[in-house]
């Protein structure tokens, strides 16, 4: 939540960025691996020009490129409306009411005038209260923002990263979206939060609601050319999409670091590869939030060169459900007596991040859970610096 200082700050900062045309309405979608999002973000601006909004909410991991896809659509829009006025909203700056900020920083920015409903949004702001999406005066409110901030010309609002997401609150979102639909707005948000795939809804209502979907091969290898200095094979873009789990942001730091041998496949991928910040920041969070044996349990998995279950386990001293695994979002495969990550980019992200006393005291819970003799022993108390 943000008191009315930090809203006061926030609606300036975001007002900045109000004009024709938005700062990164240069950008291209070439090498970007989301094509059919962007078709799909054409077809909502061609039904803007005729005065019907929407509502697109895109979810992914961090690290899927939804800060630049934002900056792509925001392109894609002002190529159909170059007099759309645009606004782009930090997540972070809606720590009250989403529905209440956005209709707050649209009306400041456009420096509408007072209204009892542009009062009341700020009353909501000024005291953090907690209000539904659906909450009858607060929608009519926005209703009458929106249809102030679109008199004269459409208008499209990005919200980057939702600091917020509920799944029991798809129903609402409808509810808002029919409401959008009958003005020249269209609204584009992104958040981290995992969207079951059963949630997913079609991209040409009012509420699109879409997965981020992993990079095939093919764009993998799109984004590769466009950031390696030189040629790169095909299969040597594939082994790299495998490591950054086909996430674009990942895929270009893993090819931008890579040596010129490395990218034309004489030398194997590094392990573990250079990940992008958004997902090391991401998994340092995860981590920091883990209990100390949950915890070790993570970084011994991403330590373990033998994938033994039962070893790496043992040595945490708890189940690898510990790890509170999100069943849209897990972490782990387990086959029998083995396990891998569900993808490679985490087990990297891990070692990467891993404090070197979790890391050290890794090596030694696995040198004692290992049995006596074992290259598994052997292999850890090397690691840790025992002699053997």
């Amino acid at each position: 939540y943000m008191d009315h200082t930090d809203t006061s700050h926030d609606l300036t900062r975001v007002a900045s960025t109000m004009s024709s045309l938005h700062p990164y309405a240069g950008t291209t979608a070439s090498g970007s691996g989301r094509r059919p999002e962007l078709a799909v973000i054409r077809e909502h601006a061609e039904r803007l020009a005729t005065g019907n909004g929407a509502l697109v909410m895109w979810f992914g991991p961090r690290g899927a490129g939804k800060t630049r896809l934002l900056h792509q659509a925001t392109n894609v829009v002002t190529e159909v409306l170059p007099h759309v006025r645009t606004l782009h909203i930090p997540g972070d700056s809606l720590r009250t009411s989403t529905l209440a900020g956005v209709a707050g920083m649209l009306a400041h920015a456009l420096d509408l005038p007072s209204t009892p409903d542009t009062e009341l949004v700020d009353e909501v702001l000024r005291t953090r209260e907690r209000r539904r999406i659906n909450d009858a005066e607060l929608l009519r409110a926005a209703y009458s923002i929106g249809r102030a901030a679109t008199a004269t010309r459409p208008v499209l609002v990005m919200v980057d990263d939702l600091p917020y997401f509920a799944v029991e609150d798809i129903t609402e979102l409808a509810m808002l979206a029919a409401r959008i639909a009958e003005l020249p707005l269209l609204i584009v948000c992104t958040s981290s939060y995992p969207l079951p795939a059963d949630k997913s809804l079609s991209a040409f209502g009012p509420l699109w609601m879409h997965r981020l979907e992993p990079l095939s091969d093919a764009e993998a290898w799109s984004i590769a050319l466009k950031h390696a200095n030189g040629f790169i094979p095909p299969v040597v873009a594939a082994r790299i999409n495998r490591r950054g789990a086909g996430l674009p942001g990942d895929v270009a730091e893993i090819v931008r670091t890579l040596s010129p041998t490395e990218l034309r496949g004489e030398l194997p991928l590094p392990d573990p590869v250079r990940l992008s910040g958004p997902t090391l920041s991401a998994v340092r969070e995860w981590l920091g939030d883990l209990g100390g044996q949950e915890r070790l349990l993570v970084v011994c998995a991403a330590l373990a060169s033998f994938g033994n279950l039962d070893v790496v386990e043992a040595a945490a001293g708890v189940p690898m459900e510990a790890a509170g695994q999100n069943p849209d979002d897990r972490w782990f495969e387990a086959d029998g007596a083995n396990f891998t990550f569900a993808d490679e980019r985490r087990r990297a992200a891990v070692r990467t991040v891993a404090a070197r006393r979790d890391v050290l005291g890794a090596h030694r819970a696995m040198a004692a859970a290992s049995p006596d003799g074992s290259a598994s022993q052997a292999w850890n108390r090397l690691q840790a610096g025992e002699a053997l």
